[in-house]
């Protein structure tokens, strides 16, 4: 897998990692236009071409920015380019 540390992915420097799962992992991630941090989620690699993998994210991501709810976590941002898929959100403490 690609260390992601330490690089800036559409405007976001990945800061730490957070946690991972079955698909994805889950990054610490600040904005250059922003003084907040965020959570970056992006699929492992090898799922990046799974067309099931893809079609789940992106009505996750869908569903994400419909809710709004206090105990909701907003989307804030959602893209796939030719190294991954990611999505944004608030990071919860």
């Amino acid at each position: 897998m690609t260390e992601l540390i330490g690089q800036t992915i559409n405007g976001y420097t990945i800061k730490s990692k957070l946690g991972s799962g079955g698909q994805s992992v889950v990054y610490l991630a600040s904005h250059e236009d922003y003084d907040e941090d965020v959570a970056l989620r992006s699929v492992l690699p090898e799922f990046v071409d799974d067309p099931e993998t893809l079609q789940r994210f992106q009505i996750e991501a869908t569903i994400f920015f419909r809710l709004k709810h206090p105990y909701i976590v907003p989307l804030l941002d959602y893209w796939r380019d030719d190294n991954g898929v990611y999505l944004i959100q608030n990071q919860c403490t």
